[in-house]
């Protein structure tokens, strides 16, 4: 039978336990050891490359719209299917996780290293040392990916080009 003073006692032996004094020479370090840079570089680009897998249909959609409109076509989400399946919503799949590859693994890689760096040479992180820092690993990445973000738009709209015989 649970009783006011057996809750009581529980609570009191609960405080007492959060409140003990731990002997530091017993105790571990707080701070955790830093991740190995190829870790950061590596879990960056799987990070990109699971999070384009699920956008990339939206993306492909997005594609055949546009190309659609610049070619004073109609655009219809069921004809594209009913015509080329859905699993041509995947098409171009290849090259957007090749471009994540490329992409996430540098934006988000080379902004811890650069952050770091910038640390052990000025002492500090500050707000406007992380937005430089962003916009030029940012700008980096944009640029070392650009190729395989022209053949993530190519592919993605190969099923509506028209079909020629060999």
């Amino acid at each position: 039978k649970i009783t006011n003073s057996r809750i009581k006692n529980t609570f009191q032996a609960i405080v007492a336990a959060s409140t003990l004094e731990i002997n530091p020479k017993m105790s571990t370090s707080t701070t955790p050891p830093p991740v190995p840079k190829p870790v950061v570089f590596a879990t960056s680009g799987l990070g990109g490359m699971i999070g384009w897998a699920i956008v990339h249909p939206a993306n492909t959609t997005a594609v055949r719209m546009s190309l659609a409109s610049m070619q004073g076509t109609k655009f219809s989400f069921s004809t594209m299917i009913k015509e080329n399946g859905v699993m041509s919503l995947y098409d171009g799949l290849a090259a957007g996780l090749w471009r994540q590859v490329f992409y996430a693994t540098t934006r988000f890689g080379l902004f811890e290293v650069c952050r770091d760096k910038l640390h052990d040479i000025r002492g500090k992180t500050d707000f406007a040392g992380r937005v430089v820092v962003g916009a030029a690993t940012g700008a980096t990445a944009a640029l070392i990916s650009c190729p395989m973000e022209v053949a993530t738009v190519r592919m993605s709209n190969d099923a509506t080009l028209p079909r020629h015989s060999d």
